[in-house]
């Protein structure tokens, strides 16, 4: 049977996305999806030898509960641009729409990239159906769990540490303001009532110091995929312009949950993101 193989890179968020777009891929096209993994590591190979100032990531999916076959190591994700080297369709969607219809019935198709919420849409319910089952909840976050579960919690995320990287944060630093978190916070007090606010955050030492919010309860020192775990069992959310936070938010089943995003995702220039779902709020990130 022919395979899809989906290139997934990058943190948890963004691998949600890749693993979600060749998800879409495979039920297209009637074929066996598998996850590959040559960029990912790839990525972490430079990283570790300081070639690249990358962080360095895991493959986090088994732990939420999405268990394709994987596939470590191919060539194909160095030689997908010279077509007389590649038998396998090359399915690019970071800057256009491939052409499904092109592709031969019983060829390979390696995707690359993620696409927009029309896609996710399609296949919410199948990853909302094997998110987090049989999670093991470690021990450690009893208590969260507890605070979550017994309170109109808020999962409140702040992302910081490599935003701040002068390449990353070209296009994504300056985006989630104080005034954008105080404008969100403002508007889930007219809306719900005792929020209790969970914050989640890469950098605790800074959001202790310049967050100063009553009824809030502050998570730190876990795996990534703990956190998304925890964050997505929230009632409601305030999200950074993160993938992370997307993904919590996204992958909760509550229908009335209130989800406030910053008005732009992106910054240098300002612009918004057609992933975002038309019935979350977006926040105004000026006074």
């Amino acid at each position: 049977m022919s395979k899809v193989y989906c290139s997934v890179y990058n943190g948890i968020g963004n691998q949600l996305f890749c693993y979600a777009l060749g998800l879409y891929v495979s039920k297209k096209t009637n074929r066996e999806l598998y996850v590959d993994l040559t960029k990912l590591n790839f990525i972490n190979f430079l990283s570790f030898a300081k070639i690249k100032k990358d962080t360095p990531r895991r493959y986090e999916l088994p732990q939420l509960g999405f268990n394709p076959p994987v596939r470590q190591f191919n060539l194909q994700e160095f030689t997908r641009k010279i077509k007389l080297l590649n038998r396998s369709y090359i399915a690019d969607f970071r800057n256009n729409e491939p052409n499904l219809a092109h592709i031969i019935p019983d060829q390979d198709i390696y995707t690359i990239g993620w696409g927009d919420f029309s896609r996710i849409k399609e296949v919410l319910p199948d990853m909302r159906n094997c998110f987090h089952k049989n999670f093991k909840i470690p021990h450690s976050v009893a208590d969260t769990l507890k605070i979550i579960n017994e309170n109109n919690s808020v999962a409140l995320h702040i992302r910081r540490t490599d935003y701040l990287h002068e390449k990353i944060g070209k296009r994504f630093n300056g985006v989630c303001t104080k005034e954008y978190y105080q404008n969100a916070i403002n508007h889930i007090r007219r809306q719900i009532k005792n929020p209790f606010f969970i914050i989640f955050s890469d950098d605790m030492e800074y959001v202790i110091n310049n967050l100063k919010l009553e009824n809030s309860h502050f998570v730190s020192g876990n795996s990534g995929y703990v956190d998304l775990y925890l964050m997505s069992l929230c009632k409601n959310f305030i999200l950074a312009n993160s993938t992370f936070g997307f993904w919590a938010a996204i992958l909760n089943q509550l229908e009335e949950k209130i989800v406030c995003v910053p008005q732009y995702w992106y910054n240098n220039p300002l612009e918004t993101e057609n992933f975002i779902p038309e019935e979350w709020t977006k926040i105004s990130i000026h006074p």
